[in-house]
């Protein structure tokens, strides 16, 4: 079988070459320009073995090079930060790609003994560079909403740690139905002009219960808060990065298991 040129740009070219050397004889390596181009003495399952290195280590650094090219404006802690998010997609996801990677390898190779992966990758299997660049979009995307719910939850603790307490002590309920409860240390459902008032400000809007929920707590600006029957979601983590050490969990009690009542959030004054 004649020899096969694997031809990759030079900063990808070692984890490369490392891999090869482990399966096959390498003949020798040539530098041309940015490329560098790998000779190797082929065998069975070198296909298979390029997709994998493909889609273990080639498409990391790939998709660092856009990041660098096409999101140049963010400082290098954040770019870190977009090409962790971008990782953890592509691990769950990319190697649905191996099939359809090797099948063009397959065709590829069985026509011509050069094989420049770069040029393979963007303009013989497009679908698999779409993909990659879409992955990246989105996860920048992910980035900026994180960013902005970030700041958002600085301003609120910010406001939350002006305010003067109107209440010691809430019990919070999150109903598996979307509702809530605010209960007082006394056992009593909270139905103050506090909660009445954010009701009456909202109208007939629809209401969102999340936001319900955190407009009531910032407005009665509790000692401690409690959360009762709660679950790891979003709104428990956003109670308690806005309220901090003032929230604590209670893992099982008398408010939690006699929960009958219909919530708060489901009533009209």
């Amino acid at each position: 079988m004649p020899s096969v040129l694997i031809g990759v740009s030079k900063f990808t070219v070692k984890p490369l070459r490392e891999r090869l050397k482990e399966e096959f004889s390498l003949i020798k390596q040539t530098d041309q320009g940015s490329y560098a181009f790998l000779e190797i003495e082929p065998s069975g399952g070198l296909t298979h073995l390029i997709a994998r290195i493909i889609l273990d280590e080639l498409q990391n650094t790939w998709i660092r090079r856009m990041i660098h090219t096409h999101y140049g404006y963010f400082d290098k802690e954040e770019q870190d930060q977009i090409l962790s998010h971008v990782s953890t997609d592509l691990k769950r996801n990319a190697h649905s790609y191996y099939p359809y990677i090797c099948r063009a390898l397959d065709e590829h190779l069985a026509m011509c003994d050069l094989l420049v992966i770069e040029g393979f990758v963007r303009f013989r299997i497009k679908d698999y560079w779409l993909f990659l660049r879409t992955t990246l979009d989105k996860a920048v995307d992910a980035f900026l909403i994180d960013q902005e719910y970030q700041e958002f939850i600085k301003l609120l603790r910010y406001f939350v740690e002006l305010q003067e307490p109107k209440i010691y002590l809430v019990n919070i309920v999150l109903e598996d139905s979307g509702g809530f409860k605010l209960i007082d240390a006394k056992g009593e459902i909270i139905k103050t002009q506090y909660l009445e008032g954010i009701i009456l400000e909202i109208g007939n809007n629809e209401l969102d219960y999340e936001d319900l929920l955190i407009s009531a707590l910032i407005t009665v600006a509790p000692n401690q808060i409690v959360l009762h029957a709660h679950k790891n979601n979003h709104v428990s983590k956003t109670i308690m990065s806005i309220f901090d050490n003032r929230v604590s969990l209670c893992s099982g009690c008398s408010i939690c298991y006699n929960n009958d009542e219909e919530p708060y959030h489901n009533r009209r004054s």
